[in-house]
């Protein structure tokens, strides 16, 4: 990534659509600049487990990522009653002692596929569902595939998704055990809602059958998605990431105090991958869909056995 400057337009390829836009941006990023570097100087002093860099959103206000990133799905609790797909909790019997230090499914060879980007789109609910279902289809076939998540994006009307509005992950699910689902290649991916394809253009559809969904414990018990991640695969989870600090995330173990607010709620959809530890801090390794250059290579590394920090523990599905 850029450094400084307004080098970030260039590498990001960034168009504005007047001269003052461009000045306002230009005026935006330096202030986001010197932020990351405030912020970096406590890094390298050991008051922050994680750094800061430029990235997309650096000419960008936190109130505007806050819009873009603010899912307007619906809530699960209408989710479940119109599924008819089979829940079950996370068969939590394994003492954690015997449970390995590390671990990682993307070590596994094909189990997790490429970071994507979802743009300025809120579809982050399709990338986390499909991530999980390029996953399952791996462990069933041992076939690597790309899946559309425009496809879901376009023709998800009716299973409470609202394009790049947010979504339900569970609803994702309930349009894959109806229809199916095509390939990127497809169908690929334009970061907008438009009208749905299927019927205007025949392809290869993805048919596999998953049995029902494994769930992890409503309170967010992180030794039960432990268990889930090791049993089960890769997990859809939320966490809440509408923080400053998540829009400006570098490398590190994440670790937001706001995330402590009982009056905080998950807002971004994620895949989990793993899990481990760095000089005596537990953290989990999570799959974004903010492209390969946010983060470490598009994934990030956030705080665990630290109470359910943002609520990592608290909405996670597995399939089986």
């Amino acid at each position: 990534p850029p450094t400084s400057g307004f080098s970030q337009k260039r590498h990001y390829n960034k168009s504005y659509n007047s001269h003052k836009e461009e000045h306002k941006r230009r005026e935006i990023f330096l202030d986001n600049l010197k932020t990351i570097r405030v912020h970096n100087l406590k890094y390298l002093n050991n008051f922050s487990s994680f750094k800061y860099d430029i990235n997309e959103f650096a000419d960008m206000t936190f109130e505007e990522f806050y819009e873009i990133n603010t899912s307007k799905g619906p809530t699960e609790d209408y989710d479940r009653e119109f599924l008819n797909i089979k829940i079950k909790k996370v068969d939590f019997n394994v003492q954690r002692d015997k449970t390995p230090a590390a671990f990682d499914w993307r070590d596994r060879g094909g189990f997790v596929t490429s970071v994507k980007n979802q743009a300025f789109c809120g579809s982050c609910y399709a990338f986390a569902v499909l991530g999980a279902f390029e996953s399952f289809i791996f462990n069933k076939t041992g076939k690597s595939v790309d899946l559309s998540e425009q496809e879901i994006i376009d023709c998800g009307r009716g299973y409470y998704t609202a394009g790049c509005n947010g979504g339900s992950d569970m609803g994702v699910l309930s349009y894959i055990k109806a229809k199916g689902i095509g390939y990127e290649s497809d169908y690929p991916y334009k970061a907008k809602r438009d009208s749905c394809k299927t019927n205007e253009t025949i392809y290869d559809r993805v048919n596999v059958t998953f049995n029902k969904i494994i769930t992890n414990d409503p309170g967010g018990n992180e030794n039960a998605l432990m268990q889930q991640l090791l049993t089960h695969g890769p997990v859809i989870t939320a966490i809440d990431h509408l923080h400053e600090s998540f829009m400006r995330y570098k490398s590190g173990i994440y670790y937001e105090t706001d995330c402590n607010d009982s009056k905080r709620y998950t807002s971004h959809s994620v895949l989990l991958v793993g899990y481990g530890s760095e000089n005596g801090v537990d953290y989990w390794t999570i799959k974004n869909s903010f492209g390969k250059e946010w983060g470490e290579s598009g994934y990030f590394r956030i705080a665990r056995n630290r109470n359910n920090h943002c609520m990592i523990a608290s909405e996670s599905y597995s399939l089986t």
